[in-house]
């Protein structure tokens, strides 16, 4: 499955003609198992735009925020998105494209982020140092359980209805919800377990386990290794102190970014200092490992299938056919990069595409679908969508998206953007040329007027 060099040349030229593949950003916001996270209007670049942002990672402080995502894993037909104007939690259907509800958000307080269950039963608003849960009806309890510095990352799991909120100070506030959103129990834990043993990152997978990554500084594993524990949420809960298992995993360390992969069994795809790994859970080993140099990684996202792109070891621009007489002219050079993803629950499998210097500032994968989707722009001032067969580098759709005050989705067939509008604005976009966009407007109004 990987990208044939006897295509490299046309799919190089065919990007240089296009000029607008995306710049790339180290933009994750990373939702719960079954969410797809959006990328919001942030400024390109390695450094926040706009404060911290919700993270499906427990243990590090949190880079950026975004305001929109896709619930993927139940239906892929449904959006949510804030709205500032109204201060309202909306919900969008894409075919038919309609508002199917709306909720008042908690906080009165412009930057507002939320992360929901798999099926929309029950949401987490944050704000600052504040988080709320939120119920289907709108109702909700602000801070059921109190951190004292900015939350910085939030891990779900639906199916088991837990929490996990973690602060810039490392504590973890876990919350046992009823399946309406109700909190039940809690209990408030330091970001070290024992022994003076520290979390690095973590995320949430199948049976409401969270799955962490120690630093390596704890002491408890040896340089090139890296201690996991298997924490059970619900037990821990009830028994106030950690219910949890834990093992070494060889061959990778320092661990700083962690996401449950969609294959069969209970693996995540992990970022260590060294490269990328595929651990497994159930047996305590390492599936798969390819080495990597942090400076070759451009980005990690959590988005449909988890990912990792990356420069290759003999990367650089190229020249093939003369390709970048045209990316000179354009202001940007051509150079494959890799793509890395769980293939199956042992093996880490890798496609590549032509792309360019830059950056990529969201990036969608559907290794089933045989396609990866990219948002970004070669400026601040210019974004565009990009989606590639991967099987031979074919860009299939390219569509130029405004930039300015918009919260951009992607979904399998259509693109989500949300204008910033007092009446409430949104579009929904087609990959292909010959689709026409849809709009929907004035269904802020009601709730404008419900707030007055």
């Amino acid at each position: 499955m990987p990208s044939s060099n006897s295509t490299f040349a046309s799919a190089i030229s065919n990007l240089a003609n296009l000029a607008n593949l995306a710049t790339w950003t180290n933009l994750e916001a990373l939702a719960a198992l079954a969410i797809l996270t959006l990328s919001g209007c942030g400024s390109a670049g390695n450094t926040a735009p706009e404060g911290p942002v919700i993270r499906q990672a427990v243990g590090t402080p949190p880079a950026f925020y975004s305001s929109a995502f896709s619930a993927t894993a139940i239906d892929s037909n449904y959006i949510l998105a804030t709205d500032e104007k109204s201060l309202t939690l909306n919900e969008f259907t894409l075919e038919p494209f309609a508002r199917s509800r709306s909720m008042p958000l908690p906080f009165d307080t412009l930057s507002q982020q939320v992360i929901s269950d798999d099926q929309r039963k029950w949401f987490i608003v944050v704000s600052g140092a504040d988080y709320a849960v939120m119920r289907e009806d709108g109702t909700h309890v602000i801070n059921p359980l109190e951190v004292q510095g900015q939350v910085a990352g939030i891990a779900v799991d639906g199916a088991s209805d837990t929490v996990v909120v973690s602060d810039t100070f490392g504590s973890m506030a876990l919350l046992q919800l009823s399946p309406g959103g109700e909190v039940l129990d809690s209990w408030i834990s330091g970001p070290m377990l024992k022994n003076g043993a520290i979390i690095q990152s973590a995320v949430m997978v199948s049976g409401g386990r969270l799955v962490a990554a120690l630093a390596n500084s704890s002491g408890d594993a040896s340089a090139g290794e890296t201690k996991v524990v298997v924490a059970d949420i619900s037990q821990t809960i009830r028994s106030k102190a950690w219910n949890m298992r834990e093992f070494i995993v060889k061959g990778i360390e320092t661990i700083s970014w962690m996401a449950a992969t969609k294959t069969a069994g209970s693996t995540v795809l992990v970022r260590g200092s060294n490269g990328i790994a595929l651990i497994d859970v159930e047996s305590e080993t390492i599936a798969d490992h390819i080495l990597l140099d942090n400076n070759q990684i451009l980005g990690v996202w959590r988005e449909k299938d988890p990912h990792v792109i990356a420069i290759p070891n003999s990367a650089g621009t190229t020249t093939a056919n003369g390709a970048m007489t045209g990316s000179q002219q354009l202001g940007f050079a051509a150079r494959l990069v890799d793509i890395y993803f769980a293939s199956s629950n042992t093996k880490i499998d890798k496609m590549s595409v032509v792309t360019s210097q830059g950056s990529i500032e969201n990036s969608w994968l559907e290794s089933s679908s045989d396609r990866i989707t990219t948002i970004g722009g070669p400026s601040p001032s210019e974004k565009h969508g990009l989606r590639y067969r991967l099987s031979d580098n074919l860009i299939t759709s390219t569509v130029k998206l405004p930039v300015e005050k918009v919260q951009i989705a992607l979904a399998p067939d259509f693109i989500f953007v949300q204008y910033e509008s007092a009446l409430g604005f949104a579009e929904r976009w087609g990959y292909g040329r010959s689709q026409a966009k849809v709009n929907l407007s004035n269904y802020g109004l009601r709730s404008i007027m419900g707030r007055q």
